[in-house]
């Protein structure tokens, strides 16, 4: 597999993993991405990527792990909503605030398989498979939080454009009354 340098990166629904790498003393980001063959590293830590990942997406980053914190009373490790709009939820497999975190797109995950060391081996949805020094019930909580994270998001979204579409109906029929 090649291996291509770039100077920014920009998380999308294609990205599958944020793995982080020492390369001269400085820490950079290892890029596991659906649409390319080859690995892109990049010149930023991995918390630094979803850090700009969410607010080009317009938020910041304490902002959607307090929410994810709020929604599902999680104490550590959140998965992060970097954009519910285009589906795009990662999650860490360490505290964030360690240089070793790497983060994961939960959409790519097929199979948390047991890898050599106590570690794991992740099967991404286009058959690539990565190790992880991680354990395989940590990573597998990992991926749980986030499946229950987007579900609770999902419902609570649903219900804001439900009652913005009853609002729209009772406007159109002229039934609205502004709340005092």
């Amino acid at each position: 597999m090649a291996l291509i340098k770039n100077k920014t990166y920009l998380l999308s629904d294609s990205t599958m993993a944020l793995i982080p790498v020492e390369i001269d003393g400085k820490w950079q980001t290892m890029i596991y991405d659906e649409e390319n063959e080859s690995t892109v590293t990049v010149e930023e830590p991995p918390h630094r990527l979803v850090q700009e990942a969410c607010q080009s997406y317009g938020e910041e980053m304490i902002s959607r792990n307090d929410g994810a914190k709020l929604l599902c009373d999680f104490t550590s490790k959140a998965p992060i909503a970097v954009s519910s709009l285009y589906n795009m939820f990662f999650f860490p497999n360490e505290s964030p605030t360690n240089t070793s975190c790497s983060w994961f797109s939960h959409s790519h995950i097929r199979k948390v398989l047991d890898g050599e060391f106590g570690g794991t081996r992740l099967l991404f949805r286009n058959g690539k498979e990565i190790y992880v020094p991680t354990s395989k019930g940590v990573m597998n909580n990992q991926v749980h939080k986030t499946a229950q994270y987007r579900f609770i998001l999902s419902e609570h979204l649903k219900q804001g454009q439900q009652k913005a579409a009853l609002e729209m109906v009772f406007k159109a029929l002229g039934l609205w009354k502004q709340p005092l």
